[in-house]
């Protein structure tokens, strides 16, 4: 999972709190153990009812420490549209591997 991140040699991601958590979908803010950098995640599941293939996905996009206290301390659902396409680089890793984006989607799925 956390192999493809850029933080450093060794990442390895902790949960520091779920802002959103659904079936299909989660996002939360997260911190690598190993040197410190936060990150926020979404994780998201497409279901393929016709019978073809479930599809996962996730982003990371590295975070600044008080980008982390803003989204830990908010209530209720925070602005995420710093993340957006465009505005912040992202890693999406999906069934077509790992790779650099220009942002995450600005929103969840439910």
């Amino acid at each position: 999972m956390s192999k493809h991140l850029t933080c450093c040699g060794e990442p390895s991601l902790g949960l520091l709190k779920t802002l959103h958590d659904k079936s299909h979908d989660s996002e939360s803010v997260r911190q690598c153990a190993s040197c410190g950098v936060y990150w926020f995640h979404r994780w998201h599941e497409m279901i393929d009812f016709d019978g073809g293939d479930d599809s996962m996905t996730d982003w990371y996009t590295r975070i600044t420490e008080d980008e982390s206290r803003t989204l830990m301390s908010a209530n209720g659902r925070p602005d995420l549209g710093f993340l957006e396409l465009g505005k912040r680089p992202s890693i999406c890793i999906d069934e077509q591997g790992a790779r650099e984006t220009g942002g995450q989607p600005g929103h969840s799925w439910t």
